[in-house]
């Protein structure tokens, strides 16, 4: 079982330069710069395994003016990542959560020159990450702050200042905190990281969607199920089969109603062939029929509707879930994040070559046959003369 799901690539020495992780670029908590006044800048690693910092700045004030000062950090990517996922239902590039409410920006929303995302709260934090990773910036919580998202010098940009300002007086001091996380978007790290930090909503850097309220205790069902069977292949396989047990009779109600309907068929065969030239009688003996047998059409695709979000959920949490990341399976699938190479083997022997779109894995193979064989299992109905 993997128990340690990633690690930082390298350890910081030099804290008095700029803070670098992976593909991230991250600029310290800085002010402007004036003779009349000093100030210290500092930051701590608090977990290095699991990458949470404070970032702080002294600043004291010299001579008989006062000041006051407007705290102001931000965060840099170069350019987009190779390999952006850049898929409809998963988002990557920059997420906002202010006051409560949540919004995401994609990085080819602020490309062009002049395009900028601005938002005003006094809760929130802002970030940038992608599909497993993360560099988030969380301003003291109850202050005014804004967040601006752009593009600037060919490099994104997202920043936070803090709008009330620090009034520092005369030959006295202020200090001012910073809460950067950079790390993976692990789920259990992040709960943690909300509830010791206090940062409402931080789960919201994973790209959950409109489903957040199915993904979250399918997460939580995934995990004990990979704790136990030690292996997260297994642990797909026995979630699903726990769904289908749980809708196994929606399922059966569905199938019988299927069932009815094909016995039917015939019937209604009949009874378009005879009134094709009148839709309205067409509509009422087909209803007629219906009644006669006590058969709703409806009745065998609702219960499918009901199943639709909760497999779309289960897909959309293994897209997400970082523990997929490099965990084997068997045989040859020894990463359930990468692409099936299965389909490169078994089309090698065919004696020509198969358009890329066709290069399929095995897996999909294997579902393909087992549905053609479940479907020549089920019995065909007995027609009624």
């Amino acid at each position: 079982m993997h128990k340690k799901l990633w690690e930082a690539s390298g350890v910081i020495k030099n804290t008095s330069n700029l803070f670098k992780y992976e593909k991230f670029l991250f600029n310290k908590f800085n002010y402007r710069p004036s003779k009349n006044f000093t100030k210290l800048l500092d930051w701590s690693i608090n977990n290095p395994k699991e990458f949470w910092s404070s970032i702080w700045d002294f600043c004291r004030v010299k001579g008989n003016k006062n000041y006051k000062f407007y705290p102001y950090a931000f965060l840099h990517r170069n350019n987009v990542p190779e390999d952006l996922t850049d898929f409809y239902i998963l988002h990557e590039g920059f997420v906002t959560v202010g006051d409560g409410e949540l919004e995401e920006v994609d990085y080819d929303e602020v490309d062009e020159p002049g395009e900028k995302f601005t938002r005003e709260a006094s809760t929130g934090f802002i970030s940038l990450g992608d599909k497993y990773w993360l560099s988030s910036l969380v301003p003291t919580q109850g202050r005014k702050f804004r967040m601006d998202i752009d593009r600037k010098n060919e490099k994104y940009r997202a920043s936070f200042i803090d709008l009330e300002g620090f009034n520092v007086d005369a030959n006295s001091s202020a200090k001012h905190t910073v809460i950067s996380v950079i790390g993976a978007k692990e789920i259990k790290l992040i709960d943690k990281y909300s509830e010791e930090l206090n940062i409402k909503q931080f789960d919201l850097n994973v790209s959950y969607g409109i489903f957040y309220w199915i993904v979250r205790p399918m997460h939580v069902a995934l995990d004990y199920l990979y704790k136990l069977s030690g292996n997260y292949g297994y642990a797909i396989i026995l979630l699903t089969i726990l769904i289908r047990i749980i809708f196994f009779p929606l399922n059966q109600y569905s199938f019988k109603s299927m069932s009815k309907m094909k016995v039917l068929a015939p019937q209604l065969n009949i009874i378009k062939e005879k009134w094709k030239g009148d839709k309205t009688q067409l509509q009422k003996e087909t209803m007629k029929l219906y009644r006669q047998n006590n058969v709703n059409p409806m009745s065998s695709c609702l219960p499918i509707l009901v199943q639709i979000p909760i497999f779309f959920s289960l897909y959309k949490l293994l897209l997400l879930d970082i523990a997929m990341r490099h965990a084997p399976f068997i045989w040859y699938w020894q990463d359930l994040s990468a692409k099936d190479s299965g389909g490169e083997w078994l089309f090698s022997f065919l004696p020509f070559n198969v358009p890329s779109f066709l290069e399929i894995g095995l897996l999909p193979v294997l579902m393909g046959v087992s549905m053609w064989a479940t479907q020549k299992l089920n019995p065909m109905p007995i027609e009624h003369h």
